[in-house]
This record gives structure tokens, C-alpha cells and sequence, in this order.
């Protein structure tokens, strides 16, 4: 999907086409913090951040899970929710495909997220999509 509407403005990234192959909203009962787990190919300039405001959007009844489709559509950073801030955020993982496939949090296998020449760029340090 094209997520230009999930990123921050001042963004270099040469193009906002991404695929998201995982969301899941996670809460211990004992624990008043939800975790979101995000897995994708790559993310722009405070994409999940963005992501994670226009859930919280979501989960206030300021928006509707149904407008998502209509906000990624717009291309108007200005439909998506606040960005939310940092505090609390931290990458737990990053993963090369080396062997063509990457697994979800619970382990189902997804498809290849790099083709070979972007995962032999990303190696050589080259940013994938920016």
C-alpha cells in the first residue's frame, strides 16, 4: 500500500509504497500499557508512530476502522491520527531474509519482503525505500 498519509513531513524517501505484513495490539490484563507489534518490509519517517495514533483514533471512536482504506487513499497526512510520541517506542527486531522468507511474531512463514538486489543493498548499507 501507498502509506504517504502515515508520514511525517521532511521525509527523503524516494517512494511511500510499503507492505505491512502484521499488526497485532497486545495487553496483559495486569498491565495498563498496549504493545503494538508492527512487521513490514520498511517503514517511513515516523510511520508507526502515525500508525499508532490513527489506532488510538480508532480505538477512541474518533475515527472508524472502516476509514482506513478512504485515509491510506487521500494521500492527506492530515486524515491519519496524531503522531504519537517516542517515549515508550523501541525497535525489539530486524530481520534479513537471507533464506527468502521472514516469519510473523506467532512464526507463519510470509512471502520474501526484499528481492535478492535489495537485501544484497540493504547489506552493503544502502536504506530499502529511501
Amino acid at each position: 500500500h501507498d502509506f504517504y498519509s502515515f508520514m511525517a513531513a521532511g521525509s527523503t524517501a524516494k517512494t511511500t509504497v510499503r507492505n505491512l505484513y502484521d499488526i497485532r495490539i497486545c495487553r496483559d490484563p495486569q498491565d495498563p500499557v498496549y504493545a503494538i507489534h508492527v512487521t513490514g518490509n520498511g517503514f517511513l519517517y515516523n510511520m508507526v508512530r502515525i500508525l499508532s495514533g490513527t489506532l488510538l483514533y480508532a480505538g477512541l471512536g474518533k475515527i472508524l476502522p472502516e476509514d482506513i482504506p478512504g485515509i491510506l487513499a487521500a494521500r492527506d497526512r492530515r486524515q491519519a491520527g496524531k503522531t504519537l510520541p517516542a517515549h515508550g517506542l523501541t525497535l525489539e527486531a530486524v530481520f534479513y531474509p537471507m533464506n527468502g522468507r521472514i516469519e510473523t511474531l506467532d512464526g507463519e512463514s510470509l512471502p520474501p519482503a526484499w528481492t535478492e538486489g535489495e537485501a544484497k543493498a540493504a547489506l552493503k548499507g544502502e536504506a530499502h525505500g529511501t
